[in-house]
């Protein structure tokens, strides 16, 4: 790319050095000689042709290395410069001379052993021309060297015109009084060399600007030396520039590139500010920081918004760091920023500002960002990372502060050690994740932060304050990993609105504790465990929403004394339960702490139905075999409420959903009663209709006694039916999975026993509302054995499809299974499943991965503290499933990891 910048070596400035000092040493000084040629042209080696006295007669002959050749106006006849190399003690051009000065070959070399000085007539330089002391130009032409130009010590320019033709170096400072300078750039290279500090001076001490086409910075001692911009001047580099050796100083001038740029590790840093400008793109290679203190602007400003700046490095660490200071700004007010390697960044900038039409095209890596964010352009992630890496309170704006707006980055790190640790978002303004949000270090405030993926929090991690809202967002499933001292750290409103059935799953407890905090569910689910809680803690915690379209799939707790519904669910079916002191608002008079969640399973084989013994005069109820509810006080036994401040249990039930539940009146709330004296049995809390309410479109039903009153309930509760005709509550369901497999849908279900049952129908649905029947199969009539039963959708739905099993008997009553959804995406699949979850440890869990048809896989799993208590290998068969015995397991919350060649997957599940 820089291939212009080598045709001036340094081996040959090298040559012009060493030739100079033996020209010097050989000479001791001598007088001056003056161009006297008579008519209209002369050439140099033509004794006639000087005089040793101005105007004097001819015949000196040519000057020595150690003599001054000098023009003054004595002839005005054209000077040809026809011997191949002219040395001369000074070259000196006058005023009143109005001749041309031209070498009779391209390659001939001029070297003036100390000044070169022209204030009038015309030079055309030789190929070659290096000056040993100073170039002082007030006017006249002087086009240089075709090849290269050499300047040892300082260059002024006053006045006359300068056109550079070939290479040109300047050892020292450079004074250019534009506009009284002609200077035209050409298309060479500009070369800032020398083992002293040097400053580039234009228009004095006013403000000024000069051209350049390509520019080289090569300073000798790197270490010591600056090429310095005097304050207020600019330097356009109208090509390239190439930053070798040196450092850039003062911090008062700017340095303007509109071409390619490198930063090699042998430049030590700027003190002055840096534009891209132009209108073509540009490639950076940074292999050094640019800015080390001073202002510290970079700036890009391409008068084309398309055009782009690409900055990559050579470095094997793959890291771009643009500076080293923690002032100044890095600005994009036009055009695009491009990390097209993926390399890591570091933007250490008091501010980042995207402009209007500006474009940051982020690296696929990691971009530390130290200031304040001020967006107003287009911010592209391209799947990286950016980290709000400071030492201070920073803030991010977007659209400034009348315009609400949304900056949308993947995934976001928050490492923030300041005192607070505040990275304030601008009221109004909103920050999205596609990807996940860890906090590593301080908080949010203000403004809004969505997270699409996961949420995770370390142990520096602060509460954020209350104005931070959280929405859990975007159409792919998250987790939200709180460290423990942090788990009532989102003191915000906080809000789930997931899309196309995404989740988020808790992977540590979650509290919402704080004074007027409102938890909405809008869509998607909450799941949660026995281990891993969502918490409402506090009369004042408002909940809005719940629904079939958002609810929490998993344990739900809450602390209070006010009436509530809890929004729980299981296997995409909605199933909410209330509490309350009365009736449906009743409020209690102390606050307690109840746990509640939903399971979408038959209540057998763990719950038999036995109920209601003779001996406490029983009336035999058809148990339900689809669903029941946990709803568990929280607290020690001595701690058991009162019988006058136990809840009244309000469940949930739709005729479908509750597999065939017609009347209510003859229903009731059946608790399970363990550890009697006459065994364990299912008890009725209602056997009338006084406790029926419809509240926001859904039914309930409650018990006519307090849940708790006795003591030796187990939290399970169903429903039961005095009429087994309306209420038939049939078949008892213990499974029902679908997967995509081969183009088409694998449905898989069980039953633990069967009476009078004829046929099962499945049924399809595009939305989970609208059902049509696509094929039967035959039931086996009567059985108390487990049953297993598959059916292929062989032309499934494009996207998701919901699917559900309606059983129907010879008498002609029915009952339906849960909802599942599957996806006809292969890629919803791959991966590590297991269901049924939860399970019963009666029950084999089914474990499937798409990756390991017919392998052998190891297989450990871990109990809620990270002890061992299985670890094997086993088989996968060929459709990709493998079946897992945890008879010894005990109830609770379990973590299975799978290995094979390297991949390894873990999952939870839980034990009823």
């Amino acid at each position: 790319m820089y291939s212009l910048f080598n045709k001036y070596s340094t081996m040959r400035r090298l040559l012009h050095l060493t030739f100079l000092c033996i020209i010097l040493s050989s000479y001791s000084y001598g007088q001056a000689k003056y161009w006297v040629a008579p008519g209209t042209s002369g050439n140099w080696n033509v004794a006639a042709n000087w005089s040793t006295t101005p105007g004097g007669a001819g015949g000196a002959g040519a000057p020595t290395p150690t003599q001054d050749a000098i023009f003054d106006g004595s002839s005005d006849a054209n000077c040809v410069l026809n011997i191949s190399s002219i040395i001369v003690r000074d070259f000196s051009i006058g005023a009143g001379y109005t001749g041309t000065i031209s070498p009779a070959i391209n390659n001939n070399i001029l070297i003036a052993n100390r000044d070169l000085l022209i204030n009038g007539g015309n030079l055309n330089a030789p190929g070659t021309v290096v000056v040993s002391r100073n170039l002082a130009q007030t006017g006249g032409t002087f086009n240089t060297g075709a090849v290269s130009t050499s300047i040892v010590n300082t260059t002024t320019l006053t006045g006359g015109t300068i056109n550079i033709l070939g290479a040109m170096q300047f050892d020292d400072n450079l004074s250019v009084n534009i506009p009284g300078v002609t200077f035209n750039a050409g298309t060479s290279i500009v070369t800032f060399n020398g083992s002293v500090n040097s400053t580039v001076n234009v228009n004095g001490g006013a403000p000024g600007i000069i051209s350049f086409y390509d520019v080289v910075l090569d300073k000798t001692n790197p270490a010591s030396d600056n090429m310095n911009i005097a304050a207020g001047d600019q330097i356009i580099v109208q090509n390239d520039l190439s930053l070798r050796n040196g450092t850039l100083g003062t911090g008062t001038g700017i340095l303007q590139v509109q071409g390619d740029m490198e930063i090699q590790t042998g430049f030590l840093g700027a003190l002055t500010d840096l534009i891209f400008s132009g209108t073509s793109s540009a490639i950076v290679t940074m292999d050094a920081p640019f800015t080390v203190g001073g202002a510290g602007l970079i700036t890009i400003n391409k008068a084309d918004p398309a055009a782009t700046v690409s900055f990559v490095t050579n470095l094997v660490s793959n890291a771009i760091n643009f500076g080293t200071i923690f002032g100044g700004s890095f600005n994009i007010n036009s055009g695009t920023a491009v990390f097209p390697d993926g390399d890591d960044v570091t933007i250490n900038y008091g501010t980042f500002n995207l402009g209007a039409n500006g474009t940051f095209s982020a690296s696929s890596g990691t971009t530390n960002i130290q200031g304040n964010i001020n967006i107003d352009g287009a911010f592209i992630a391209n799947g990286g990372t950016v980290q709000f890496l400071a030492g201070a309170a920073r803030t991010i704006s977007v659209l400034g502060g009348a315009t609400p707006g949304t900056v949308t980055f993947n995934n976001i790190i928050l490492n923030n050690s300041s005192a607070t640790g505040n990275f304030n978002i601008e009221a109004g303004d909103q920050i999205t994740a596609t990807g996940n949000v860890t906090i590593i270090d301080g908080r949010f405030n203000g403004g809004t932060l969505q997270v699409n993926g996961n949420l995770t929090t370390q142990a520096s991690s602060d509460a954020t304050t209350t104005a931070t809202a959280l929405i859990f967002g975007g159409a792919t499933s998250g987790t939200v990993t709180l460290d423990a001292g942090a788990v009532g750290h989102w003191n915000g409103p906080i809000t789930i609105n997931k899309t196309g059935g995404s989740t988020v799953t808790l992977a540590s407890p979650f509290v919402i504790d704080q004074n007027n905090q409102v938890l909405t569910m809008t869509s998607g689910n909450f799941v949660t465990t026995t281990t891993n809680v969502l918490s409402l803690v506090g009369n004042n915690i408002s909940l809005v929403g719940g629904s079939a379209a958002s609810f929490v799939d998993g344990p739900l707790q809450t602390q209070r004394t006010s009436a509530f519904t809890y929004p729980v669910g299981d296997a995409g079916i909605y199933a909410p339960v209330h509490l309350s002191d009365g009736a449906f608002g009743d409020a209690f008079e102390v606050a307690r702490s109840y746990q509640v969640f939903y399971v979408r399973q038959p209540t057998l084989p763990d719950f038999p139905n036995t109920n209601n013994p003779p001996s406490e005069g029983g009336v035999p109820y058809t148990i339900s075999q689809c669903e029941y509810w946990y709803v568990d006080y929280v607290g020690a036994p001595v701690d058991f409420p009162p019988s006058d401040d136990q809840p009244i249990i309000w469940l949930s039930y739709e005729d479908q959903r509750s597999c065939g539940l017609k009347d209510p009146t003859t229903v009731g709330i059946m608790a399970w009663l363990s550890f009697t004296p006459l065994g364990a049995y299912w008890t009725p809390l209602l056997n009338s209709n006084d406790g029926l309410t419809v509240v926001d479109g859904v039914s309930y039903i409650s018990a006519s006694i307090r849940a708790f009153s006795v003591g030796n309930f187990n939290p399970v509760f169903t429903f039961g039916s005095l009429d087994p005709i309306l209420n038939p509550l049939p078949v008892n369901w213990l499974s029902f999975t679908g997967r995509y497999v081969n183009a088409g849908v694998d449905l898989n279900w069980s039953t633990a026993m069967e009476l009078n049952n004829e046929t099962y129908t499945i049924e399809r649905s595009a939305d989970g509302h609208t059902f049509s029947a696509i094929g039967t199969v035959a039931g086996r009539g009567n059985t108390s054995q487990t049953s297993y039963y598959n059916f292929t959708d062989a032309q499934p739905l494009s996207g998701d499809g919901f699917y559900r099993i309606r059983q129907t008997d010879r008498d002609g009553k029915f009952s339906y299974s849960k909802v599942i959804r599957v996806s006809s995406s292969e890629s919803a699949f791959k991966g590590l499943r297991l269901f049924p979850n939860p399970i019963t440890a009666s029950m084999p869990l089914t474990m499937e991965n798409a990756n390991w048809r017919n392998k052998k896989v190891n297989v450990i799993v871990y109990n809620a503290v990270g002890a061992v208590v299985s670890q094997q290998q086993i088989n996968f068969g060929s459709d990709s499933r493998a079946k897992l015995n945890l008879s010894g397991l005990q109830k609770g919350s379990y973590f299975i990891s799978s290995y094979l060649n390297g991949e390894k997957q873990t999952l939870p599940f839980f034990v009823q």
